[in-house]
């Protein structure tokens, strides 16, 4: 299952309408769960649109549901969706748009992507939805290297250092 949260699948520079086109142009095997205004239309691939999402609790039963997430912005400044995504074990693919790379590191909590590159987004996606040992092997590593208190600390204490 892939989740894709689209509060606003119109407005472009969130990604959203394009990967939409690519998706339906081809069957993926996966399931999409998605959000937002509208149903996304995604061709021949299976779909369960919740709507729109208010609270934090469906939002991480939704991220805790999904092998993956697709995030397709294209201008980010720190995306608060993929941090709450990794947190819970989430891998993420998206573009390498604002500071989605200060919070998504490849082959540890997801892909970061060359922006517009949405084959490479579906291909990812499929390998992330259909491979429980690379998914598990993502979820694991990014929480320990990551999000430990032993890391937070660290972090901090080089910033204090600075």
């Amino acid at each position: 299952i892939c989740f894709i949260p689209a509060d606003n699948p119109n407005y472009r520079r969130k990604g959203i309408m394009e990967l939409e086109i690519a998706i339906a142009k081809e069957n993926t095997g996966i399931t999409y769960l998605t959000s937002g205004k509208r149903k996304l239309e995604l061709g021949q691939n299976k779909q369960l649109h919740l709507g729109e999402i208010a609270d934090e609790k469906t939002m991480n039963l939704c991220y805790n549901a999904c092998n993956v997430m697709a995030f397709p912005s294209l201008a980010e400044n720190f995306s608060n969706t993929l941090v709450e995504a990794t947190v819970t074990g989430c891998p993420v693919v998206c573009f390498n748009a604002g500071g989605n790379n200060e919070i998504i590191n490849t082959n540890e909590s997801g892909v970061v992507l060359e922006i517009n590159n949405y084959t490479e987004m579906i291909k990812y996606l499929i390998n992330y939805s259909t491979s429980d040992e690379q998914r598990r092997k993502l979820s694991k590593t990014n929480t320990e290297n990551t999000y430990s208190i032993e890391k937070i600390i660290e972090k901090f204490i080089s910033l204090y250092k600075k």
